[in-house]
C-alpha cells in the first residue's frame, strides 16, 4: 500500500488503534521491527533507554532463535549463521555504547548463558564476548564468573577464575585453578600469584609438580623455573632441570638454548651447541649449524664437520642441500636432484626448482635433461594444470639453454617435444600463447 492510500483509509483512525497497528505490522519481519526501532531512535530521545533495550531485546531474539537450533542439530547454515553473528555483535556495541539497567541485562546474560552450557552451536565464545560486554559492575562480572564456574567448561573455567582475581575474590580463584590445572600455563598462572602473596617456595613447587602432571608444551615450565633458580643461584638445580628435560624428550631444544645462553664454559658451550642441532626446530638447524662454526674453535668445527653435516643431512634434507651449494659443493647437490626427481604429483625437494635454478649455469646440460623428462611426466596426466605446468618449464628449458650457448639441442629437443604431442590440443594451445616460446 502507497502513502496516499493508507493516508487516505486511515485519516480517521485513532492514535491507539495507529499504534496497535504499528505494532501488528512491525511483528511480521525482523526488518519491519528492526525499522521501527532505529526509527524511534532516531525521533524518540526521551524513551532512548527503552528504544535501546528494545533493539537488544530484539537482536537476541534474533540470535537466540539460530542459535538454539543450532544446539539441537549441531550447527546450522551458512546464511543463518551470518544472521546470528550479526545479531550477537548489534548486541556487543548496543551495550558498549549505552547504559541499561541491570535487571534487563542479567536476563540477557542468563538467555546466554543457558545456550552457552548446552554447548554445541559453535557460537560458545561469542555469547560469552556479548556476556562480558553486558556484565559491567565488580558485582555483575562475579555473577558472570558463577555462572561460568557452573557451565564447567574448562577453558571458561579458566576465565573465572580470572575474574574471580581481579575483582577480589582471591580464594574463590585459588580454589578453582587448583582444580584446573591442566596445562603449563595453568601452573604458572597459580604460581604468579603465589609469589605476589609472597609464598615463592610454594610457587616453586608448584610448577615443579607441573613436571610431572602438565599436558602439553613444556617450553613455558623450563623457562619459569630455570629463571627462578637462576635468580637463586642454584646451580645444582639447574643442572637437574636441564637433566629432567632431556629424559621427557619435550621441548628439550628450549633448555638446551637456556644452558647455551647460561654457561661461561667453552667446552659446556660446545655441548649444548652440538646437542641444539640435534633438538632445534628443524626449521632452524641451518641457523644452529652456522652458530656452531661461528662459535667452537677451528679444530673443533672441523672434527665436528662431518657429523653436523650428517645431522643437517637427515633432518632438513633441504637446508642440507642449500648448505652445500653455499659451500660449493653443488655436484654433490646435482647427483641428489638427479636421484630423487619431482614425483608426478608435484612433491620433492626441488618441486619449485629453487635448486636447479642456483646450479642450471654450471650443469646446463644436466639440469636441461632433468627439466625435460620432468615435462614428459607432465604431459602423460592430461589435465590443465599439468600442461601449464609443463609449458613453464619449456620456457625455463629456453631461458638455459640460450643463456648458455645450447640452442641447437633446444631446438631439436623442442621439435621432437612437439611432434610427439602435436595431438594434445589443449598443451599445444596453451605453448601457442606462451611468447617466450
Amino acid at each position: 500500500m502507497d502513502i496516499q492510500t493508507a493516508s487516505k483509509l486511515l485519516k480517521n483512525t485513532k492514535r491507539e488503534d495507529l499504534v496497535k497497528i504499528i505494532s501488528k505490522l512491525s511483528g511480521y519481519s525482523n526488518e519491519a521491527n528492526e525499522w521501527l526501532l532505529s526509527y524511534c531512535r532516531k525521533n524518540c530521545e526521551k524513551e532512548k533507554n527503552i528504544v535501546i533495550q528494545e533493539q537488544i531485546q530484539h537482536y537476541w531474539d534474533v540470535a537466540e532463535r539460530i542459535i538454539d537450533e543450532a544446539n539441537e542439530y549441531g550447527g546450522t547454515s551458512y546464511k543463518k549463521e551470518d544472521e546470528a553473528y550479526d545479531a550477537l555483535n548489534e548486541i556487543y556495541e548496543l551495550a558498549k555504547k549505552n547504559e541499561t539497567p541491570w535487571q534487563f541485562r542479567q536476563r540477557i546474560v542468563d538467555g546466554m548463558m543457558e545456550q552457552f552450557c548446552i554447548g554445541n552451536s559453535g557460537f560458545e565464545d561469542a555469547l560469552i564476548d556479548d556476556c562480558m560486554e553486558l556484565c559491567r559492575t565488580k558485582e555483575e562480572k562475579l555473577y558472570l564468573a558463577d555462572a561460568l564456574t557452573k557451565a564447567g567448561n574448562g577453558y571458561y573455567t579458566k576465565v573465572a577464575a580470572n575474574l574471580y582475581l581481579k575483582y577480589g575474590e582471591d580464594d574463590t580463584f585459588v580454589k578453582l585453578q587448583s582444580e584446573n590445572l591442566r596445562f603449563g600455563s595453568d601452573y604458572i598462572k597459580l604460581a604468579e600469584y603465589y609469589k605476589k602473596q609472597k609464598q615463592p617456595e610454594k610457587a616453586i613447587s608448584l610448577v615443579e609438580e607441573a613436571l610431572l602432571k602438565a599436558d602439553g608444551r613444556m617450553d613455558d615450565i623450563y623457562r619459569w623455573l630455570f629463571n627462578e633458580y637462576k635468580k637463586r643461584k642454584q646451580e645444582d638445580k639447574i643442572q637437574w632441570l636441564y637433566k629432567k628435560a632431556l629424559s621427557k624428550k619435550r621441548d628439550e631444544d628450549v633448555m638446551v638454548e637456556l644452558m647455551y645462553g647460561h654457561s661461561q664454559d667453552y667446552a659446556n658451550q660446545k655441548e649444548y651447541l652440538l646437542k641444539m642441532v640435534e633438538t632445534c626446530d628443524k626449521g632452524e638447524i641451518r641457523k644452529w649449524f652456522d652458530e656452531c662454526k661461528e662459535k667452537l674453535r677451528k679444530e673443533d668445527f672441523r672434527s665436528k664437520s662431518a657429523y653436523l653435516h650428517s645431522v643437517l643431512k637427515k633432518r632438513n634434507v633441504c637446508a642440507y642441500l642449500q648448505l652445500r651449494i653455499d659451500e660449493g659443493e653443488t655436484q654433490e647437490v646435482l647427483k641428489y636432484l638427479e636421484e630423487n626427481p619431482v614425483s608426478w604429483n608435484g612433491f620433492g625437494v626441488n618441486a619449485d626448482h629453487s635448486f636447479s635454478k642456483q646450479i642450471a649455469d654450471a650443469y646446463p646440460k644436466e639440469i636441461c635433461n632433468q627439466y625435460w623428462k620432468e615435462c614428459e611426466m607432465l604431459c602423460r596426466q592430461s589435465n590443465k594444470k599439468n600442461y601449464m605446468s609443463a609449458v613453464h618449464i619449456l620456457t625455463e628449458i629456453k631461458s638455459i639453454s640460450r643463456k648458455n650457448k645450447l640452442m641447437d639441442s633446444w631446438e631439436k629437443e623442442y621439435t621432437a617435444f612437439l611432434e610427439r604431442h602435436k595431438k594434445k590440443t589443449l598443451l599445444m594451445g596453451y605453448i601457442e600463447r606462451e611468447k617466450k616460446l
